[in-house]
């Protein structure tokens, strides 16, 4: 019944959790879920949307899941389940159309009844250029969509600039988005696609209403209505979130908690400084100048809940822009780069990445090997394409994001050893994290955890050419290949698991050879939870699921 948490309401015995300290998780025994409390949290960056159009950081997938529901989820093994579906959808035997019959009674936090067709809206808010939704592209492969899409751009350029204005043109709707009834919610699809289930378990298809979007406009971000557990009661920029218990809920023994406060703004310092005195009961990552001190406090150690093998960190390089559209240039970044010392300052919690699959796909292929450090080859490469003094660029960075400012700095360092003179270009984490326009940066520091474990998610998104966006790319190497897009096509059509999984390792095989990006790091990290804090699951797979917490005190 429920995901990510394995919470059992009064089967005392079934509950459990991952039991403190390092190495593979133990499932162990815990008291059945206890009701109330206040489940404290922070984030250092700025929430900058709840709209599920445009959430991407950490705290966004948290908030999110907390004020919204998908069709289905996974659960605690990563198995898919219904969620706002009654059941796993009805697949046609051409694998084309699904049908989902849905939950009755299901309210929104206004009280109106969610029905099938706030699904194809919520759907087609995805589609609709003018919401600059960077998951558009999950939903291409719905018959009707790409048509859809080319109206509401005309529209656009009409002067129909808003996300609410009439539709004037033709096709007003996705023709293969479709309310059979009031509980029936029916999809085809142009070509089959062995991950639509998946995506359907992602914030991608949290549902919305459409009353209430079109009353608030852009302000919808700010004051998001879902059908989730929560409701946003208090949102101060900048300063604090609340989120209260919402009294229309379909499941009534939940959520077990009264209230989640988010604080916006504490620096790590600070955060683990509150932690400490038990101001909060969660930190979502422990920093580097923190870690070595609380590993080597028993009590602290403790609190640890270690994350591995799910976020890697990398540089892109603009394929469309030069040098970074040679790719000799691209080889010589990553030959340049000694990734052993960025693991080192960052006390080797990780491991050098070898593209961009990490030890939770189901492709991750170890037996790859990353570019070795060898400026001497880079400098050669360099002068092959033409620049045998290097060249000058920009590296745009988070500068809220202390990994991805150490990164930075050694790549800075190491470039400049072979005439490549790099300007650090410090923004804000939001900046960065709502992708980019096209030509317009040559180098961003990013990082990527996947939705789930098919690999298809992350070379989708990061390395498939066809799904280049103007604006809002999170491809934002804007890398494109032909032989990798075909065999994104081939990969589609294949159903046969171990098949398909092989030709998802030769794509990140010829993408680690174009190297669209400077690979970096495998990112291994730790969770901090007061030992009062109870139903949460480390998950390696963006975002962390706290909605079904409790606190146990």
């Amino acid at each position: 019944m429920i995901p990510k948490f394995a919470i059992v309401p009064l089967a005392v015995l079934l509950c459990a959790s991952i039991a403190r300290g390092a190495g593979e998780p133990k499932i162990v025994p815990q008291p059945a879920p206890k009701r109330g409390g206040v489940l404290r949290l922070d984030t250092s960056s700025d929430i900058h949307s709840l709209d599920p159009t445009a959430i991407y950081s950490a705290f966004e997938g948290i908030a999110g899941y907390m004020v919204y529901r998908s069709l289905l989820d996974f659960d605690q093994n990563e198995r898919l389940i219904p969620m706002m579906a009654e059941t796993l959808p009805q697949i046609s035997p051409d694998r084309l159309t699904y049908t989902f019959p849905l939950r009755h009674g299901v309210r929104f936090s206004n009280a109106r009844e969610v029905v099938a067709s706030d699904w194809v809206y919520s759907i087609e808010r995805h589609l609709d250029p003018r919401n600059n939704s960077s998951y558009s592209n999950y939903y291409i492969n719905i018959s009707g969509a790409t048509a859809f899409t080319a109206a509401r751009e005309k529209e656009q350029a009409a002067g129909a600039a808003a996300a609410t204005a009439p539709r004037t043109i033709e096709p007003k709707t996705v023709s293969g988005l479709r309310a059979v009834d009031r509980y029936t919610l029916q999809i085809h699809l142009e070509k089959p696609d062995p991950i639509f289930s998946d995506v359907l378990a992602t914030p991608v298809s949290f549902v919305v209403p459409r009353e209430e979007v079109e009353r608030l406009g852009p302000a919808f971000a700010a004051h998001p209505v879902g059908c989730g557990p929560f409701v946003l009661a208090q949102w101060s920029p900048g300063i604090k979130l609340r989120l209260d218990r919402n009294p229309n809920y379909f499941r009534p023994a939940e959520p077990y908690l009264d209230h989640v406060e988010i604080a916006i703004g504490p620096d790590a310092a600070t955060e683990i400084m509150m932690f400490e005195r038990g101001e909060l009961d969660y930190v979502s990552m422990v920093s580097s100048a923190d870690y070595l001190r609380l590993k080597r406090s028993p009590a602290l150690r403790r609190c640890m809940y270690p994350v591995t093998g799910g976020d890697v960190i990398f540089i892109s390089l603009n394929c469309e822009l030069p040098p970074f559209n040679d790719p000799r240039v691209r080889r010589a970044m990553n030959y340049a780069v000694d990734k052993r010392r960025i693991l080192k300052v960052m006390l080797d919690r990780g491991s050098i990445a070898h593209g961009l699959l990490t030890p939770v796909n189901r492709a991750y292929n170890e037996k790859m090997l990353p570019y070795p450090y060898d400026p001497d080859r880079a400098r050669a490469l360099l002068a092959e394409a033409g620049y045998p003094q290097g060249f000058d660029t920009e590296l745009v960075v988070a500068s809220d994001s202390e990994l991805f400012m150490k990164a930075a700095l050694v790549v800075e360092r190491d470039l400049a050893a072979v005439g490549v003179k790099v300007e650090l270009k410090k923004v804000q984490g939001q900046a960065v994290y709502i992708g980019q326009k096209r030509k317009t940066v040559p180098m961003e520091v990013w990082d990527w955890s996947p939705n789930f474990s098919d690999p298809a998610d992350t070379l989708n998104t990061l390395v498939n050419g066809e799904r280049i966006a103007d604006d809002g790319c999170i491809n934002t190497a804007f890398y494109s290949s032909e032989k990798v897009n075909r065999l994104f096509h081939l990969g589609t059509e294949e159903f046969d698991s171990a098949k398909r999984l092989r030709i998802y390792e030769r794509i990140e095989e010829q993408v680690f050879d174009d190297a669209p990006y400077l690979f970096l790091i495998q990112v291994d990290s730790d969770e901090l939870h007061q030992p009062w804090l109870k139903g949460v699951r480390p998950r390696a797979i963006w975002p962390s699921r706290l909605e079904n917490a409790w606190i146990e005190r």
